[in-house]
C-alpha cells in the first residue's frame, strides 16, 4: 500500500506516478457533483481512494477542502468516488495491486435548463451538417475541425497538434448519422444558450453546431460545465468525435507536442461542396 499517486481529474485526467514497477492507468470518467454551492464557480475537493485488487474505490479520505464545504456536500462526494471503476493495477510483472490514488475532484454548479424552448426543425429529406471544433490551449491541446453530412462524407481538419495536418475525409453511415441527430434533438439543441464561459484563462474553446437546411445552432463552449452547461453538451461533443473517428487523425495523447505540427492549417473551406443527398447504410 505504499503506492502514491496524483490524478487531477480537472487538469489530465490521469494516474502519474514515479514508482516504475506499478503501472499507470488513465482515471474513469465518472458523472459530476453538482450542487447549488458551487454557483459562482467550481468547488475541488481533494481525496485519498484506496482502490483494491478488483480496480474498486473501497475507501475514500478526505485530504483538501479549501473552501470548507458542507458536510453532507463532501458526503456526496465521497460516494460519488466510490461508483468509480478502474481496470485493476499491475505490478511490473503482470500481478494485480492495490493502490492509493490523490484525486482532486470539481463540484460543479447546477446545470442551467434553458428558460424557452425552440422546436428542432423538420429533418426529413433535408440537406443536414454537424460541425465540431476544438481550438488550442496553453499547451499541447489538439486543434481540429470535424464535419459530417447527411450525403455520408466525414471531413477532418487538423490545425495543429495532430498527427493528420489538414483536411482528411472518411464516410459514416446513414444509421450513424441519423443517430447522431436524434441525439441533438433529445438534448433539445436549439434551446440552450449559446454560449456557456468561465472566466479563467488557457483552456481550449470548443464549438458544437448543427445546420438542418439552413437553420442552424452553434453552442459555445469554454470551460462550460462550471458554468452551468448541461452534462448533455459535453456528451454530444464527444458523440460527434466518436461518429467521425477523429482518434485515427488526432492520434495517440503521448505524441501531442512532440514532433506533431504546429503550424496553423487553413480549415476555413472544406474540399468539396456539400450535395445533401442522404448516404447509403
Amino acid at each position: 500500500m505504499a503506492f502514491e499517486a496524483r490524478a487531477w481529474l480537472m487538469g489530465a485526467p490521469h494516474v502519474y506516478t514515479d514508482d516504475e514497477d506499478i503501472r499507470a492507468h488513465e482515471l474513469p470518467v465518472p458523472s459530476s457533483v453538482r450542487h447549488p454551492s458551487a454557483s459562482n464557480g467550481a468547488l475541488n475537493l481533494v481525496y485519498e481512494i484506496l482502490v483494491d485488487t478488483q480496480g474498486r474505490t473501497v475507501a475514500t479520505t478526505l485530504k483538501f477542502d479549501r473552501e470548507k464545504t458542507s458536510p453532507a456536500l463532501r458526503a456526496q462526494v465521497a460516494q460519488n468516488l466510490k461508483q468509480w471503476r478502474f481496470r485493476p493495477f499491475t505490478k511490473a510483472d503482470g500481478s494485480p495491486t492495490p493502490v492509493r490514488l490523490w484525486v482532486s475532484t470539481g463540484v460543479l454548479p447546477p446545470e442551467k435548463r434553458p428558460t424557452r424552448h425552440v422546436p428542432f426543425p423538420e429533418t426529413a429529406g433535408r440537406p443536414i451538417s454537424i460541425f465540431l471544433e476544438r481550438t488550442g490551449c496553453f499547451g499541447t491541446c489538439p486543434a481540429y475541425v470535424a464535419i459530417l453530412r447527411n450525403d455520408g462524407t466525414v471531413y477532418f481538419c487538423g490545425r495543429y497538434y495532430v498527427q493528420a495536418a489538414g483536411w482528411r475525409e472518411g464516410r459514416i453511415t446513414r444509421e450513424q448519422f441519423d443517430t447522431l441527430v436524434e441525439r441533438f434533438r433529445k438534448a433539445d439543441f436549439f434551446s440552450l444558450d449559446d454560449e456557456y464561459f468561465t472566466e479563467v484563462t488557457d483552456n481550449p474553446t470548443y464549438l458544437l453546431g448543427i445546420n438542418v437546411d439552413g437553420r442552424s445552432k452553434v453552442v459555445l463552449d469554454y470551460v462550460g460545465l462550471e458554468a452551468g452547461m448541461p452534462s448533455a453538451v459535453t456528451e454530444l461533443q464527444d458523440a460527434v468525435d466518436a461518429a467521425a473517428g477523429t482518434t485515427r487523425w488526432i492520434g495517440p495523447q503521448q505524441e501531442w507536442g512532440m514532433g506533431l505540427p504546429a503550424a496553423v492549417q487553413d480549415c476555413s473551406t472544406p474540399p468539396t461542396p456539400f450535395s445533401g443527398s442522404t448516404p447509403q447504410s
